[in-house]
C-alpha cells in the first residue's frame, strides 16, 4: 500500500510598488483575489497594487504576465528561505 505525501508550497508575492502605475490588470486576472489596488494614492499619485496576506497565491503567474511594468515577482520558499 502506497502512501501519498502532501507537500504544502509556500508562495511569496513580491510587489515592486515603485514600478506600479496602478493600471489594475493584475487585479483583474487574479483568480484568488489576492491582489487589490490601494484606496489612497502614494507619493506619485498612483493607487499601487497590494496583496492580501491572508489569501494564498496559487502561483498561476497571470499577474506577472499581465503587468506591463514588471512590478510583480512570484517565488516559492525553499528550505525555509
Amino acid at each position: 500500500m502506497s502512501k501519498t505525501k502532501t507537500i504544502k508550497r509556500k508562495i511569496h508575492v513580491k510587489l515592486l510598488t515603485q514600478y506600479c502605475k496602478g493600471c489594475g490588470l493584475c487585479v483583474n486576472v487574479c483568480e484568488q483575489g489576492k491582489l487589490n489596488l490601494e484606496a489612497a494614492p502614494n507619493e506619485r499619485g498612483v493607487l499601487p497594487v497590494s496583496d492580501q496576506p491572508d489569501i494564498a497565491c496559487n502561483a498561476c503567474l497571470k499577474c506577472v504576465t499581465m503587468c506591463p511594468e514588471g512590478a510583480i515577482e512570484i517565488y516559492e520558499e525553499k528550505n525555509g528561505k
